[in-house]
């Protein structure tokens, strides 16, 4: 089967950033945009709006982004094998040129004062410095750069740029006719001229590693060491320097009136970029634990006291005459104004993996129209969704909060409109929980490996959020705002809880692990049972609608259905090889994604009924009504796929993340798409119309073929009753609906079921549903105890009523 798309996903909003240095963070100084990667989306911020105005997806992650100076142009470069450079038209949102020249990243870019020329330099590995001309779309110029690089700047007459890094400063320069001077050598392959460079003359710090520069609307030039000191250049030559008050420096920005400058310990302050007097010191964010406290933006001291608190401020830029805008090691983003130290906007993003999400609240059912049917115990806001991460932070979001509304007077945190908020799982002090280390470099491959602690997996009742962790223990947190009391289940598990689950009316909850068992939980969450089903780790674990069976999914290949009350349970293997993830439809299907494939099983007779080719997935989510299925999570395309549950057709495709997705969830109403792909990232997509009208259709379709099964049930019944004389037989009346005129044997036990009321059919009815459900075969408490097969009543099969 094709997984061509009918249409796209379009994508709504992006909860989350990857920048990790100053090239990860430009503003468009004619506009105040602001543009930050998130993978391989880059995000528009305007905050004068307080809106994402446009998004632009490239193939690979996004490692330097920058603006020319009159705003017209942005560039995005790309980190991985073969990365391009796009240059894209800001107002139309067109491709103008793409470049492909370096071959394992680009770590920073700068344009020429006039648009004209473009300069990229690759990472440390790819040694690389090019020179692009705009004009012609070609590369001009070159060289071999054999020092670790970490910034490069144009200057604002045009007249060079400079690159500063590991034991390096170089001032590249034009000539008179605005070109690149070069030595007369060629480099590269294909070759090229090979541009001359002049270092900088420092009687100070000619050892130090400059991790940032700028060039103001002067001749001087500023550039920032890694252990805090800012130093000024006239010319080629270092004039003064001033030292930061910070044990590290990580970044800087420039522009006429001042200098800003990001440290460790949030430290940013601001200095005349001509005699590098210090100015100003700009607010702390909240420390670590402090998210949801009031008034915890402060610039009462110079130097937090407890430094190891506050992440490390890694990105910074100018915004205009009055605002500055930072990134910090912990993903928080804010803009602030300059003159009154105010804070305009704060984004409290994950700055660890995002492992999992759900949605806060249930839905009953679906009316006629399409609209869901709430649970209203729970009280968290409609529309809020819960994630969980390797920070080791629980999170609750809304979508809608940032919109201008009355004020909330309930689950509102005091900076951020789209964080409701923040549960820290493991305590709210650094010594139980410390930040990461504060800057993660690019340059190095990314650790994969799981956080020792991190959280892993969450399921959601009315009342609670429970989260699985990767020591074994499961978090409880009550939605009880703004208390949120939360339960430890120390030692749940002996190792990693791969999933958790809900029965639907909350009162069990099933766990499953690396230690290859599944537990269960009553409502005071005390452990009542522990069912060694698997072989393997158990990857996924979940409840039918009614809550009477409880389907597990293992690394072994299995799938077994367990009757929780007796726990007596059947399992079949799952052809075909690795089982990645499973979800439950009602009373009547399981999905399971397979190797490169989705197989469906009805939980019936637990028979093979469909197989959808379309790739390989680790992620499934079912759209309200199970219409449409949600698919994702391969490292191999990194796409999420909409299919129709009923054909298998692809009906929309998002692309542009940077790594696998780890997490799916439909909202309640069915017409957005919310997942959580790595880095950490929080996206929300918008159905395409066409899809979510034949959700709609979908689920109007299933409806009625359920009542055409149930009448057609019946008149069987009643004709097979009449054949062993209980009931005088009636002809059937088979009722029909367009094409979906045929009756299958499934649903039919649906409705003899249904329709065993008296005892005089009880029996039979038990021996029709016996064939389809082997694991209840013998329906009674009893049976669980080891009861002897000779003292049941004989009891007729489906052939056998077939042949009387």
């Amino acid at each position: 089967m094709s997984t061509k798309a009918r249409g796209k996903l379009t994508l709504e909003r992006v909860l989350g950033l990857s920048t990790c240095s100053n090239a990860g963070l430009s503003v468009n100084r004619v506009t105040g945009d602001i543009a930050y990667p998130a993978g391989c989306v880059v995000v528009m911020y305007n905050f004068q709006r307080d809106k994402q105005t446009r998004y632009y997806r490239v193939e690979k992650p996004v490692s330097s982004i920058a603006f020319s100076v009159d705003g017209a142009l942005l560039a995005i470069a790309e980190k991985g094998q073969a990365p391009s450079i796009t240059v894209w038209d800001v107002e139309t949102g067109q491709l103008k040129a793409e470049f492909k020249r370096h071959k394992y990243g680009v770590i920073a870019m700068a344009f020429s004062a006039d648009s004209r020329f473009l300069v990229s330099m690759g990472l440390v590995h790819d040694k690389m410095l090019y020179a692009w001309d705009l004009s012609t779309n070609a590369v001009v110029g070159g060289a071999v750069v054999e020092d670790k690089i970490y910034a490069v700047d144009f200057s604002a007459d045009g007249r060079f740029f400079v690159t500063v890094g590991y034991r390096h400063v170089h001032f590249w320069p034009l000539d008179d006719d605005n070109m690149f001077r070069v030595t007369g050598k060629v480099v590269a392959d294909p070759p090229l001229v090979e541009l001359a460079s002049t270092p900088a003359t420092m009687s100070r710090l000619a050892d130090a590693t400059f991790v940032d520069v700028g060039c103001g609307a002067s001749s001087k030039t500023v550039a920032l060491t890694a252990d805090g000191f800012l130093c000024c250049f006239g010319g080629t030559v270092m004039e003064r320097l001033v030292s930061l008050q910070a044990s590290r420096g990580f970044a800087m920005s420039v522009s006429a009136d001042v200098v800003a400058v990001a440290g460790a310990a949030a430290t940013i302050r601001l200095f005349d970029p001509s005699t590098l007097e210090y100015k100003q010191t700009l607010p702390f964010p909240p420390s670590h634990g402090r998210m949801n406290d009031r008034d915890q933006f402060t610039a009462a001291f110079l130097t937090p006291p407890h430094p190891d608190e506050y992440a490390a401020a890694v990105a910074v830029r100018v915004v205009d005459a009055t605002h500055v805008v930072a990134v910090y090691a912990d993903h928080t983003l804010v803009v602030i104004e300059r003159s009154t130290g105010t804070v305009r906007r704060t984004f409290f993003f994950h700055h660890g993996a995002v492992t999992d999400l759900q949605l806060v609240g249930r839905v009953l059912g679906v009316d006629a129209r399409g609209r869901p049917h709430l649970s209203k115990t729970s009280n968290a806001p409609d529309g809020t969704f819960v994630t969980c991460s390797d920070d080791k932070t629980i999170r609750f979001w809304h979508l809608d909060r940032h919109k201008k509304s009355p004020p909330h007077t309930t689950w509102v945190n005091p900076y951020c409109p789209e964080l409701l908020h923040v549960v820290y799982a493991h305590g709210a002090t650094p010594s139980t929980s410390p930040l990461p280390p504060a800057v993660i470099d690019m340059r190095n491959p990314k650790d994969t490996a799981d956080t020792r602690d991190g959280l892993k997996c969450v399921a959601v009742s009315d009342r609670t959020v429970a989260v699985g962790s990767n020591d074994g223990a499961i978090h409880v947190v009550q939605l009880d705002w703004p208390a949120m009391p939360q339960r430890i289940l120390d030692k749940a598990h002996a190792s990693a809880v791969l999933t958790v689950a809900y029965s639907p009316s909350g009162e069990l909850l099933a766990s499953g692990g690396r230690d290859r068992l599944t537990h269960v939980h009553d409502a005071a969450h005390i452990r009542t049972k522990t069912l060694e089903n698997h072989s393997g780790a158990v990857v996924a674990v979940q409840f039918t609608a009614d809550g009477k069976r409880l389907i597990s999914a293992g690394a072994d290949h299995n799938l077994v259905f367990t009757q929780h009350r007796i726990f007596r349970y059947n399992s079949f293997p799952v052809q075909g090889g690795k089982l990645h993830a499973m979800a439950v439809v009602d009373n009547d299907y399981v999905l399971t994604c397979v190797n490169t494939w989705v197989d469906v099983h009805t939980l019936i007779s637990n028979k093979h009924v469909q197989t959808h080719h379309v790739g390989e997935h680790h992620r499934v989510a079912l759209s309200p009504g199970a219409a449409l299925v949600a698919l994702g999570g391969s490292s191999h395309d990194k796409c999420i796929y909409i299919v129709d549950f009923h054909s298998g057709e692809v009906l929309a495709k998002a692309a542009g993340h940077g790594d696998a997705v780890t997490g799916l969830q439909f909202t309640l109403d069915g017409r957005r798409l919310v997942e959580v792909p790595l880095p950490p990232t929080t996206a929300s997509a918008l159905l395409p119309t066409s899809s979510w009208s034949l959700a709609h259709e979908r689920d109007l379709l299933k409806k009625k073929k359920k009542q055409q099964e149930t009448a057609n049930a019946v008149a069987d019944m009643q004709a097979k009753l009449g054949l062993l004389g209980i009931l005088k037989p009636k002809p059937p009346t088979p009722v029909t609906l367009g094409q979906h005129n045929t009756v299958d044997n499934e649903g039919a036990a649906h409705g003899a079921l249904e329709l065993a009321k008296s005892p005089v059919h009880a029996s039979i009815v038990a021996g029709y549903a016996a064939e389809l459900e082997p694991e209840t075969k013998y329906n009674s408490p009893d049976a669980a105890e080891g009861s002897n097969d000779d003292n049941w009543q004989r009891i007729y099969t489906r052939d056998e009523l077939r042949h009387e």
